[in-house]
């Protein structure tokens, strides 16, 4: 696979959590999407909210199902996001699409964030940024929606793919190039 990294990696708890102490038997993409909502989710399963290192155990786990593409880049509303992709392995199409580890101006920013965002549920107000991981001016976790998204052919890049167990070099490496600390 391509864009591996090659710096030194911290080593990192397994399992990263209670929550991904022992992740259940998952043959597919779907399966995987339901099991996070309900796992890492709020009540009405419309959002869930991953550490780092728990998406690394994830990722790590269902390995053999997964394709995972890693990209950098900005949307309209957020810049200098970190997207993680995951594919149903040898498939383009169907995706679960996580976004989170990234900058705000001002960590009076990034609380603001978690409660002016239309995505966020107004029922969660005072939970949100332990959910975001919310650190300083950084938001330190990863999220994802109740759908998978649609990639067309076209957009899909194969040299944003990574192998599962690089995720969390390039995670240490991003965290590095941000300036985050990767205990809080």
């Amino acid at each position: 696979m391509r864009n591996k990294v090659n710096s030194q990696v911290p080593e990192r708890k397994r399992p990263a959590s209670n929550r991904t102490a022992d992740l259940p038997a998952i043959s597919s993409l779907s399966e995987l999407l339901d099991f996070l909502l309900s796992n890492f989710g709020e009540e009405k399963k419309w959002q869930f909210w991953l550490s780092p290192e728990e998406l690394c155990d994830i990722v790590e786990q269902y390995a053999d199902i997964l394709q995972v593409q890693w990209d950098v880049g900005s949307s309209t509303v957020l810049s200098n996001v970190t997207y993680v992709t995951l594919f149903n392995k040898g498939e383009i199409g169907r995706n679960i699409s996580l976004f989170g580890l990234h900058p705000f101006p001002t960590a009076a920013a990034a609380k603001q964030f978690c409660y002016d965002e239309v995505a966020n549920l107004d029922y969660l107000f005072g939970q949100l940024e332990d959910l975001w991981g919310i650190q300083g001016r950084f938001v330190t976790n990863f999220s994802g929606k109740n759908h998978s998204n649609f990639v067309h052919d076209y957009l899909y890049k194969k040299d944003r793919d990574i192998d599962a167990i690089d995720l969390w070099p390039h995670i240490c490496r991003r965290r590095e190039v941000l300036g985050i600390s990767p205990n809080p």
